[in-house]
């Protein structure tokens, strides 16, 4: 009996080595992957929801760039500087060390958000539509993010490096320098001018960019730029469209019971109560 367990257990060792063969190279099902991603309708709207939700991160809107762009003016800061380590005070006191986490995760999750959007704009056409507006409007809408980004990063660092095309293997970009702004400017404003021609009017969805938003953020970087002629024609249009107008009441502008509102061009949408409140944003 002895003998004959042995061989059956042999045996069960031997099949369930042969067995295994097919389960060494199934595909990670736990994640997706971006090579096999992107194949259809369904999976590019996805991947242009990631690219509006990197806007969250702690790096942009989240956090950490409004308190970038605020704290250095004359309307906020840091009331105690060696609170935080330094990382609000160096903003304030204009004494900014290159190890400050600030700078990094605004740098860092920006270009993370424009390869979302670089991605996107990529593959999208080779992906059928049912609806080919539709498809205009995701294209429109990277564009618009892609150009946001850059203007926030020229405004911030200066000559910046500057890549519009998706980052397929990283190695390609080791060394690479920055970019005069003179030419990122270049980019941005063909980003806007193309997303205005693509845009919709409105959007039934919150927080999705739509025409008068590219046409804002483009008349902005005219204004920076001293094109003020160019700006005042944009600036125009959007009056005309009837689509915003100025809230009689300032308090409601930013009133959480008002959100989206007239006045409201475009806004990062975040939502509170979620994930143990971990889906809102830490400025309020």
């Amino acid at each position: 009996m002895k003998k004959i367990f042995l061989l059956c257990l042999s045996l069960s060792s031997l099949l369930g080595l042969t067995s295994c063969d097919k389960q060494l190279f199934q595909d990670p099902i736990t994640s997706k992957e971006l090579g096999n991603f992107l194949q259809n309708e369904i999976e590019v709207e996805e991947y242009v929801n990631a690219t509006y939700a990197k806007l969250q991160a702690n790096g942009l809107y989240g956090l950490y760039f409004p308190a970038f762009s605020e704290i250095q003016s004359d309307v906020t800061y840091d009331e105690v500087p060696a609170n935080d380590g330094g990382t609000y005070g160096q903003i304030d006191q204009f004494a900014i060390l290159p190890a400050n986490d600030m700078v990094t995760l605004v740098w860092r999750h920006s270009y993370q958000a424009i390869q979302r959007a670089n991605v996107v704009l990529n593959r999208i056409d080779n992906v059928p539509y049912a609806v080919a507006a539709t498809r205009q409007a995701r294209i429109g809408e990277m564009k618009f993010i892609r150009a946001m980004l850059y203007f926030n990063l020229v405004q911030l660092y200066g000559d910046v490096p500057l890549v519009t095309q998706e980052t397929e293997n990283p190695n390609t970009y080791f060394g690479q320098g920055r970019t005069p702004s003179a030419q990122v400017y270049d980019q941005i404003k063909k980003d806007l001018t193309e997303a205005v021609a693509t845009l919709p009017e409105t959007s039934t969805q919150p927080g999705k960019v739509v025409k008068t938003a590219a046409q804002t953020l483009l008349a902005k970087v005219h204004l920076t730029q001293k094109n003020y002629a160019e700006a005042r024609t944009l600036l125009l249009a959007l009056v005309a469209s009837g689509r915003h107008a100025l809230l009689p009441n300032p308090a409601d502008v930013f009133s959480i019971t008002n959100e989206n509102n007239k006045e409201i061009i475009f806004a990062v949408q975040f939502a509170s109560n979620v994930n143990g409140n971990t889906e809102g944003s830490t400025m309020f």
